[in-house]
């Protein structure tokens, strides 16, 4: 269900670190309200994928860069992905969450939740990327975003 894959990275002086990257592309998880409303064979849920991150790695709270493109994850599913990682990978400095069913529901209190854990993660320092393309965002959303974020926080948001 999932790949792990270690990455070596030359520093400036000349030690060699170790960038852990997860990629979850591809896997038909969908948001835990959708898997639960399933009957029969329940596809992968968010909560699946977190736990699986947990079991699988003893060094998880070291991943740096997560991928979990081209999957069905919605508001629901984004937000507690996204508090995951606030509690759990303080390491993280890229994430794609493209191609996706994020939608721009703007107001409702399931997408204020979703644009402050978004703002909350791309405002740490050591977070650099964000990819969002393919999902119902459109260019008003794009808009919105660069309104409210300063231009160093906005060029995150990809």
């Amino acid at each position: 269900m999932w790949k792990l894959l270690y990455c070596f990275m030359m520093i400036p002086c000349n030690i060699a670190a170790m960038a852990i990257v997860v990629d979850y592309s591809s896997n038909s998880i969908v948001d835990d309200e959708i898997a639960r409303a399933i009957s029969g064979i329940k596809p992968a849920s968010i909560t699946d994928l977190i736990n699986s991150l947990k079991k699988k790695s003893d060094t998880f709270k070291e991943i740096t860069s997560l991928d979990v493109c081209d999957n069905n994850i919605g508001l629901s599913g984004s937000i507690k992905l996204f508090l995951f990682i606030k509690e759990n990978l303080p390491h993280l400095e890229c994430m794609n969450l493209s191609g996706n069913l994020i939608r721009d529901y703007r107001g409702s209190y399931e997408y204020d939740e979703f644009e402050l854990l978004l703002i909350e993660l791309i405002t740490k320092d050591s977070f650099k990327t964000i990819s969002l393309g393919g999902n119902y965002l459109d260019i008003d959303w794009y808009n919105h975003m660069q309104t409210i974020l300063p231009a160093y926080l906005y060029e995150k948001i990809l």
